[in-house]
């Protein structure tokens, strides 16, 4: 085979896989692009028609058909002048349509070329010229992709459930949580009575930091307690806690919250036996979060910790003062309490044991110092949240026999 005939195949073969990623960037981080490799970004459409008195047609920004087609093949190390020539081959004689310099254009349909006698130049010929067409062309026999598995539907939910979900939603909107989480109704159909998925109600929105979650508003407004106080709520949580879950979605996370002082963490140790602490801080890394330290050839280096611990042997581990960790420790817990079996940890994958739980604690001051509500997301994760006072009982034996 001739050099100029192989380098054509392996840009026809380039700029299949162009036509195959063409919604994949936009046309100015395409351009962009370009100009970090060093390549033109524009040029005048040799097969266009120049305009009446003018000798050449004008330069225009590329399309995104042709930039794509030109950073493909300076990926696969081949000129741009030869991209150009073999996209131009490509389009059977059809030009480019005119669009304004910088702006996106729609890519014309092209007409593939003719089939080469090379079965590399046969194969890249048969990819679809019109990028908007290149997910029903049809796909060569020896490249045939798998048969794709189809969606699972969704199951069907009864009437009555439908609209427990419906009057669900509309309960809640009315203080401002607009798309509850499948998870939250998971967790209250989960309860055992109404009057648990008022508390649930009450708590959720405490720990989230919610504006309706003040009990002694002094702005006339209805608080969540209040309304759920109401004979419509009872009658709606009554409902929800007669639905039958078919699972429980949420059980690797929990949380109890209270004053300082009040015997949380005690209470957590207590109903965990022989879980580990781990004493959360406002400055703390997500690496820190997940691996602790020691020292090797005198040397300190990160090593795991009770949390990475519990993950990897099913156990459950206490996190101290949760809502003091910054936003992106946070969002790393949403992602190990979320049904994953394994995550990668400093370039380790850790494969999360069945009965792996956190329990959270944290005091019921929110938005002083360091201290802040929890997000949503991760709040929808508690497959409960309990307050807890100190009463007289929990007083005397935490003072005089803990």
């Amino acid at each position: 085979m001739k050099p100029e005939t192989t380098t054509n195949a392996a840009a026809l073969a380039a700029i299949a896989a162009a036509n195959a990623a063409f919604d994949s960037m936009k046309t100015a981080d395409l351009l962009a692009e370009l100009k970090r490799r060093g390549l033109r970004a524009s040029r005048r459409d040799p097969l266009a028609t120049p305009p009446a008195g003018k000798a050449k047609a004008p330069c225009n920004w590329y399309p995104r058909a042709v930039a794509l087609a030109v950073l493909k093949c300076a990926e696969a190390g081949i000129d741009q002048d030869a991209a150009l020539a073999a996209f131009d081959s490509m389009r059977g004689g059809a030009p480019l349509p005119a669009k304004a310099a910088g702006a996106p254009a729609p890519v014309a349909p092209v007409a593939p070329a003719p089939a080469p006698a090379k079965a590399a130049e046969a194969e890249a010929a048969e990819a679809p010229a019109n990028p908007a067409k290149a997910e029903t062309a049809k796909t060569p026999a020896k490249a045939e992709a798998p048969a794709k598995t189809p969606a699972k539907a969704l199951p069907k939910a009864s009437g009555a459930e439908v609209s427990a979900a419906k009057a669900w939603r509309m309960f809640l909107s009315d203080f401002g949580i607009k798309s509850p989480s499948a998870r939250m109704l998971n967790t209250a159909a989960n309860m055992a009575k109404g009057a648990d998925i008022a508390n649930y109600i009450v708590e959720y929105c405490r720990i989230a930091g919610n504006e309706y979650a003040n009990d002694n508003d002094d702005k006339g407004k209805t608080t969540v307690a209040m309304k759920c106080k109401s004979t419509e709520a009872k009658a709606l949580f009554d409902g929800i806690a007669k639905l039958a879950p078919e699972s429980r979605i949420n059980r690797r996370f929990a949380l109890v919250y209270g004053e300082p002082g009040g015997g949380k963490t005690y209470g957590a140790m207590t109903a965990n036996p022989g879980a580990e602490v781990v004493m959360c801080r406002s400055g703390m890394t997500d690496k820190e979060l997940f691996l602790g330290f020691t020292f090797k050839d005198g040397k300190p280096v990160f090593a795991e910790n009770p949390l990475t611990r519990a993950m990897k042997e099913g156990k459950t581990v206490i996190l101290d003062e949760i809502n003091l960790l910054p936003e992106e420790c946070l969002r790393a817990l949403q992602a190990i309490t979320d049904g994953k079996d394994r995550v990668t940890i400093d370039d380790c994958e850790v494969r999360i044991v069945e009965g792996f739980k956190i329990v959270g604690t944290m005091n019921y001051i929110v938005g002083g110092g360091d201290s802040r509500p929890l997000p949503p997301a991760l709040v929808d994760r508690a497959e409960s949240i309990r307050e807890v006072a100190l009463t007289d009982d929990m007083l005397a034996a935490i003072s005089l026999h803990a």
